[in-house]
């Protein structure tokens, strides 16, 4: 293909834009506490995504008392079409002992799981790890002594839901370490409520950064603020969203979405026709659709390759190449991403506008006809190639270039000259 560089003016349209996102909660008095949902929501809606959600929490209620009814839980989920189902244990029951946890909780986290998969695979299951208690679980550290304090308490959860979400096509929202990292860095904000188990705003604050973080996989940085303070509010948004996009890979969370943000493509332009490439080339799947307008009617093509090229229509020698638009859609997993540029060209059919000072060559209408093959190299005034002929040739058409002056550098055997030209 003969390379040819012009003037083009791109115009980016619709890039990845708002995220939007309806998840479902199953859990209990953490999850419905200080209304934990819709605080997410509001930081959605502050950093510009959509977060729609439902909620299932009865005080108390546990992964079994979820799974009681399957028929029921079933019917929930596919009440609406959730792109995540978020399940909260009771507080305790993650932190028993293992072999207590692998047959009072592990095997109830596999049923919802499985209820989850049937119904959509690319629904994201999220278990909620939550917090150890402020100075443990004193009811049960007789029968079990690493429940006797916090960080024996905090330290069972976090092997246990990591279990969850090993054992399922699952990921977790490490709301537990977020909440250790406050403790151990900021031990006067309260997180807890005088019970010292339940979360204070504080915490349900912190609670719901890590699940934006986890949701979106993005850095919180909200000036959404339930009354706490920039003071309150700055750190707990930063460790939470540390706790997450630091370990994404430990917390399984999918970051196919946020991996394909960067999935860009380039347009090469040549005479006559143009090349589109992806910037990544290992994704499942690309849907492209090119768009012509003003030719005679709007023209569509699509493809399903990292690229292609294209003939351009063109509507006689002297009408400009019409406008188009380029959309890629890629998809990974569950995930699609769709992309659009715009462009139009910045240039016209040209001629040179005088004759060419350079021995035997004739200038007609643009075209450069020579006495003899040669080899043809044409520069803009900065020096840099914006066209080549490295094959013997008889003619060159430069009707194409834009507008301005250009250095023509001609190589005939072991001879060379150079000559300035004008296009208009």
């Amino acid at each position: 293909m003969k390379k040819l560089l012009f003037l083009i003016m791109l115009y980016s349209t619709i890039a990845v834009g708002q995220d939007k996102l309806k998840v479902v909660f199953f859990g209990n008095s953490y999850t419905a506490g200080n209304n934990l949902a819709k605080m997410i929501q509001d930081i959605a809606l502050d950093m510009g995504d959509s977060l729609e959600y439902d909620t299932y929490t009865p005080g108390g209620q546990t992964l079994s008392g979820h799974a009681s009814n399957l028929g029921l839980f079933h019917s929930r989920v596919s009440q609406k079409d959730y792109d995540i189902v978020v399940i909260q244990a009771q507080s305790q029951e993650p932190s028993f002992s293992p072999s207590q946890v692998a047959s009072q909780t592990l095997p109830y986290a596999r049923q919802l799981d499985s209820v989850i998969n049937s119904i959509d695979a690319c629904i994201r299951t999220c278990f909620f790890m939550t917090w150890g208690r402020e100075n443990g679980d004193q009811m049960n550290c007789p029968s079990y002594p690493p429940l006797c304090t916090y960080e024996g308490m905090q330290q069972r959860l976090r092997e246990s839901y990591l279990l969850m979400v090993q054992q399922n096509n699952a990921e977790v929202a490490p709301v537990g370490v977020a909440w250790k990292t406050v403790r151990d860095s900021f031990p006067a904000i309260q997180l807890y409520e005088p019970d010292e188990s339940h979360p204070s705003i504080s915490g349900s604050f912190l609670a719901a950064c890590t699940f934006y973080s986890t949701f979106y996989n993005k850095v919180v940085n909200t000036q959404y603020d339930p009354g706490l303070g920039l003071g309150i509010t700055e750190p707990l948004q930063r460790i939470a969203s540390r706790a997450v996009l630091d370990s994404l890979e430990l917390w399984q969370i999918d970051t196919a979405s946020r991996n394909m943000d960067s999935v860009d493509f380039s347009i090469d332009y040549g005479l006559g026709d143009i090349t589109i490439k992806a910037s990544d080339t290992n994704l499942t799947r690309y849907d492209w659709k090119v768009i012509w307008y003003g030719v005679t009617d709007t023209v569509t093509y699509r493809y399903r390759d990292t690229s292609f090229s294209l003939t351009l229509p063109v509507e006689g020698e002297e009408s400009q190449y019409p406008e188009f638009e380029v959309v890629l859609e890629v998809y990974e997993s569950c995930a699609t991403i769709s992309k659009s540029i715009q462009a139009h060209n910045g240039w016209v059919l040209g001629s040179i506008n005088e004759q060419v000072v350079a021995p035997e060559i004739l200038n007609k209408d643009g075209y450069l006809i020579f006495s003899r093959s040669v080899e043809l190299q044409v520069l803009d005034i900065q020096g840099r190639e914006v066209f080549r002929l490295e094959t013997q040739t008889l003619e060159a058409d430069l009707r194409y270039l834009v507008r301005g002056v250009y250095l023509l550098r001609l190589q005939d055997g072991s001879q060379e000259f150079f000559s300035k030209i004008y296009v208009e």
